[in-house]
């Protein structure tokens, strides 16, 4: 660390702070060397103190800190050394130049699991220094300003000072909106800190906190971490019933004008979405809170049910729901008339009412199994084949298919019991589920497919035992389109690689089936079991035949294409499109899945064929063609075709030019244009490298036209987002 050299210095550093965690591996396993890291503190103080030091230092010196105060701040030893170092890692924390590393330092000390007594000291400075930089401009500065936040927080709250708590209270709320999830879920999970660590500012979170968090609520974007961060915040503020009750968090999240005017898939999300904060206020409440709740929502449904007006249809959808998201956390069954009000609204005149229905029984039989799973099987049994009862088996199957889903998708330990629970109902269910595959309507068949390929999760022979005359049925095809989607939604859980192992050979025939949609079906399922992380290995060695069976699929079919007459036009309908697009997806998904044995010359010959089609191919050979051009491995096996690229490319980027001339579709020409420069830009490197006179000069062809040149620069530059 003396050195004269900084790189020697910066390197020395960072040895240190590495060699430190094996010296003491857990808080528990300390080595008697760990007193000889001791010294490295009075030459950290230098570099933290000094001026005129290289900034790789001054970088390696915060990190070489961070890393020796997680190890051993805890240690009698080195208080006064860690103590020392302090004051100077803080101001680096305040200089504009170092900031950024201090940070990642001052992490590394939160998130290990020993704590440093000298930090207390330091943590109003910290904390409010933090908060300050939330102001800044940079995105990903505030990101990790507030990370560390959650982390000081969470591991400190209790001795930073209620000022600076409640400084960083106030500088979040205007970062707690819609515009920026992932800024949002920071933002919740600080205040969740704060309040955790000093439940005493309970007044202040809800005053300053509550009312942007309940805006979020009624956006159609909120999803992932960010509504899990906000359900979480709900049910701690509902623990605090004495400064936030629950009937003003009632009446906030039970507010549905603000979905008056939102289209009809947006109403649903945010309805939704109020659904799962009413759930959590609910069950984080007191016992005698939660039971008036539940029988709120019942009377509720059944008031709004009887009125075919948009405001009480939509009041009875979000008591359903909530219903149903309570019910996954605690036994609803036992509650006079909940059943049969589920079972009723099954029956209700609106769709979305009876859509509520089926998916909040669902969820409620998730935290009753014992007995509603009986229930919903029974039911879907007895339903009958009128039309009328084929409608409510349907919402059933739904029921059903929610069950299922969510006692395959928890992994926790507490619930192996969900699928202990189903595993006995296999044999009952599946008579069910097999005499839908025959279903007429493609969203029962998906209900099927997906409930078929969860339970294979659950019980594999007996579903296997099912599901192996669907895939030879003679009588329909959409029973073996049914039957092959199983494996497509059995991947998309990321099942064990023996679960569809024994299905294997099924798939592959059915690329070869004579229906169209069988093998758009089995092209579904490739492409998703290709591109899972425990399943891809299964097919590997069977790439060739796969190969062979997209470039049948991918080719146009004359007799595929219908002219429909539109009265004073036609128009022309391609059914093969939906096939065509398939089979190149799943291309581009077996070259990031096995690039060694797919990327080839045969996938130049695929891409150029795909330059000929329809507009939505020619995106995804584009794809392709980048993909194949970015391993550099192949490189050398495809160099030869590059100059048969020219004559496709230059055929599409005219016909793009020319609308853009002619104004016609100018939108979607420069779209295209764009998507054209950067494929080629990937490419061109490739050429020039190789000297391949054919392309070089095209290239210099192409970019006289001021069009292109123009977009092509703007892919060259970045500024090109699309």
């Amino acid at each position: 660390c003396n050195d004269t050299y900084y790189k020697s210095i910066a390197q020395a550093l960072r040895a240190i702070g590495s060699y430190v965690y094996a010296l003491r591996p857990t808080p528990a396993d300390a080595s008697n060397q760990l007193m000889e890291v001791l010294p490295a503190f009075e030459v950290l103080k230098g570099k933290l103190l000094a001026t005129d030091i290289d900034q790789e230092v001054k970088e390696s010196a915060l990190e070489c800190y961070g890393h020796l105060v997680a190890c051993t701040g805890d240690l009698p030893a080195f208080q006064a050394a860690v103590q020392n170092c302090m004051p100077p890692f803080v101001d680096r924390m305040k200089n504009d130049v170092t900031r950024t590393t201090a940070i990642k330092a001052l992490k590394n000390i939160c998130i290990s699991q020993v704590k440093v007594a000298a930090l207390a000291s330091s943590l109003a400075q910290v904390g409010g220094q933090l908060s300050t930089y939330l102001s800044q401009n940079s995105r990903a500065f505030r990101q990790q300003c507030l990370d560390a936040l959650v982390h000081v927080l969470r591991k400190y709250g209790q001795s930073v000072p209620q000022e600076t708590t409640m400084q960083i209270l106030t500088d979040i709320v205007p970062f707690i909106t819609d515009t920026d999830l992932y800024i949002t879920d920071l933002c919740v999970q600080v205040a969740v800190q704060a309040l955790a660590a000093s439940p005493h500012l309970a007044p202040v979170v809800v005053e300053k906190c509550v009312p942007a968090v309940l805006v979020v609520c009624r956006s159609p974007l909120l999803q992932g971490s960010a509504l899990e961060s906000i359900l979480n915040f709900l049910a701690k503020v509902a623990q605090h019933s004495q400064h936030c009750p629950f009937e003003r968090l009632r009446a906030e999240l039970s507010d549905t004008s603000c979905v008056a005017s939102a289209q009809a898939q947006a109403q649903r999300q945010v309805i939704a979405t109020l659904a799962k904060g009413l759930a959590a206020v609910v069950i984080a409440s007191a016992a005698d809170v939660q039971k008036q709740a539940i029988q709120g929502f019942l009377s509720k449904i059944q008031q709004c049910s009887a009125v075919v007006q948009t405001e009480a249809t939509q009041q009875c959808e979000l008591s359903l729901l909530a219903l149903g998201e309570s019910g996954k956390y605690t036994d609803l069954s036992g509650t006079p008339g909940f059943c049969e009000t589920l079972l009723q609204q099954l029956e209700n005149s609106q769709d979305e009412v009876r859509l509520a229905a089926a998916l909040a029984l669902g969820y409620a039989t998730v935290g009753a199994m014992g007995t509603l799973l009986k229930v919903v099987i029974d039911n879907t049994q007895s339903a009958g084949t009128a039309a009328k009862g084929q409608k409510t088996q349907y919402l059933l199957l739904t029921s059903l298919r929610e069950v299922i889903s969510i006692g395959v998708t928890k992994r926790g330990p507490s619930d192996l019991s969900l699928r202990e629970h189903l595993r006995p109902h296999v044999p009952r269910v599946l008579p069910i589920l097999c005499q839908y595959a025959d279903s007429n309507e493609e969203s029962v068949r998906n209900v099927v497919s997906e409930s078929l390929g969860h339970l294979l999760i659950v019980d594999q022979d007996s579903v296997l035992t099912a599901l192996t005359p669907l895939f030879t049925s003679t009588t329909s095809w959409r029973v073996r389109a049914a039957a092959v989607s199983t494996i497509r939604f059995a991947a998309a859980k990321q099942c064990p690689a023996a679960t569809i192992l024994p299905l294997k050979e099924r798939l592959l025939t059915c690329l070869g089936d004579e229906e169209l949609q069988v093998r758009k079906a089995a092209l579904h399922s490739l492409n998703v079991a290709c591109l899972s992380s425990s399943c891809s290995e299964i097919f590997r060695a069977h790439t060739d035949l796969i190969f062979e069976s997209i470039k049948e699929d991918s080719k146009q079919r004359p007799e595929l294409i219908r002219e429909v007459d539109l009265g004073p036009f036609k128009h022309k309908v391609d059914d093969g499109l939906p096939l065509r697009k398939f089979a190149y997806t799943v291309s581009c998904s077996l070259l990031a899945a096995y690039p060694e044995q797919m990327a080839n010359p045969a996938l130049i010959d695929l891409v150029l064929q795909g330059l000929a089609d329809n507009e939505d191919v020619q995106v995804i050979c584009c794809q392709l063609l980048q993909d194949l051009c970015s391993w550099n491995f192949a490189l050398f096996r495809i160099i030869g075709r590059i100059g048969d690229l020219v004559e496709p490319f230059d055929r599409c980027i005219m016909r793009c030019i020319k609308q853009v001339q002619a104004k016609q579709q100018v939108g979607r020409a420069m779209d295209m244009l764009r998507l054209y420069a950067r494929t080629l830009r990937t490419v061109e490197p490739i050429a020039e490298t190789n000297q391949h006179k054919v392309f070089v000069d095209y290239m210099a062809r192409i970019l006289k036209d001021s069009v292109f040149a123009q977009v092509y620069e703007h892919a060259n530059s970045g500024k090109d987002v699309l």
